[in-house]
């Protein structure tokens, strides 16, 4: 048997360990020697859990030899006499304003340099628990303040096609054709373009031209018959600013200023295929209308 010391300073009040020979991980503890004594004593407490509105801390028990209060191990203890542990609240105080912030955004753009943007809020725990939080001036947190945006994706980006917007069809029906124009060009950091060889850029252009209002015009047979309202409307009141509704072929004299709706009563037709002729004439402090 070979015998193994406990590492105490002191080789006349240390345990001894015995290691079989017969099993290599078995490990026995020696009887402890006479007329020593071990006990259980709390030794303070351990950190508060929460810096204010209120922490926890829970008592320390040490194992300790009973005649000098040296701490030992705790296998030299009786686990059947060692205390239950005490708990007790801490740092109840209010917490001080401090700042609170939301994870950034996603950047604004994939290149060139965007921005990130976060909320960033001066808070004040009033009671314990996140509904009892409120926001105050932001003078009342510690000062500087933390960003609430940030640059992001600095970066070159790479070469590619630029469009413009389309174009108005060049014929309301017919067939027509809408333009844009079509550059390469690359968007450097700090948002600087740059101009590049169409032979940088990828092989497959977008177009410049398409096909618009490729409906056939209408003929004189295929017009509509619109039927002539013989309606006709005089205003009185010179005050009087509500809207005057007319349909095709209706007269109106109405004072200047006044709103007009004119009404086509076709159904089923193309309304970009309407074509019309408004005459105004005036006549002392009245307009007349002919349609």
């Amino acid at each position: 048997m070979e015998a193994v010391r406990d590492g105490y300073s002191d080789p006349r009040y240390a345990d001894s360990y015995f290691r079989s020979q017969n099993t290599e991980s078995s490990i026995k503890v020696a009887p402890h020697q006479t007329g020593k004594t071990y006990v259980w004593k709390m030794q303070g407490y351990t950190h508060c859990s929460a810096s204010c509105l209120g922490g926890v801390q829970e008592s320390i028990i040490m194992c300790i030899q009973k005649d000098d209060e040296k701490v030992v191990g705790p296998f030299l203890c009786s686990t059947q006499t060692r205390p239950e542990a005490l708990t007790r609240t801490c740092n109840e105080h209010p917490c001080p304003p401090r700042w609170n912030m939301t994870e950034f955004q996603q950047c604004s753009k994939p290149c060139g340099i965007g921005i990130q943007t976060r909320e960033v809020h001066c808070i004040h725990e009033v009671t314990l628990g996140g509904g009892n939080t409120v926001i105050v001036p932001n003078h009342m947190c510690p000062q500087p303040q933390p960003i609430d945006r940030q640059q992001c994706n600095v970066v070159d980006c790479a070469v590619e096609w630029h469009t413009s917007k389309w174009s108005k069809c060049s014929k309301r029906c017919g067939g027509g054709v809408k333009r844009r124009t079509v550059e390469c060009k690359q968007i450097m950091v700090q948002e600087n373009i740059v101009s590049r060889p169409a032979s940088q850029c990828p092989k497959n252009k977008p177009p410049e031209i398409r096909p618009c209002n490729t409906k056939p015009c209408p003929t004189e047979e295929q017009r509509p018959q619109i039927m002539a309202a013989n309606q006709s409307y005089i205003q009185s009141n010179p005050s009087s600013r509500e809207e005057v509704d007319l349909k095709i072929g209706g007269n109106a004299q109405i004072f200047h200023g006044s709103p007009v709706k004119i009404k086509c009563p076709v159904k089923k037709f193309d309304r970009y295929l309407y074509s019309g002729i408004y005459s105004g004439i005036y006549n002392n402090w009245m307009y007349r209308i002919l349609i």
